[in-house]
């Protein structure tokens, strides 16, 4: 099982932008908030997200979903190299 220990990190994410401007939906006044599951590869490329926890409204899950595709992570590093991990992300819709 992979753990952080001695000199093991976890993935840590670089946002590249506000995820309210890919949802329709915050243009409605909708807001919530979007639990994800997210596997990092190797190369801090995020292979795969599923919504762990809905917002409640499928068009701000969806805009989270296209937001978080388009991550980059620093790798997990186990061991000294880098590994494939599962990591959380939230995507939080609000307005202001």
């Amino acid at each position: 099982a992979w753990g952080a220990q001695g000199g093991d990190e976890f993935p840590e994410g670089e946002q590249g932008q506000d995820p309210s401007a890919l949802a329709a939906a915050v243009h409605d006044g909708v807001e919530g908030a979007v639990k994800l599951k997210v596997l990092v590869t190797e190369k801090g490329e995020v292979a795969d997200v599923v919504v762990v926890q809905s917002s409640g409204d499928k068009r701000l899950d969806a805009a989270a979903l296209q937001f978080v595709r388009g991550w980059r992570y620093h790798p997990a590093v186990q061991d000294g190299k880098p590994r494939q991990v599962y990591t959380y992300a939230r995507v939080l819709f609000e307005l202001h």
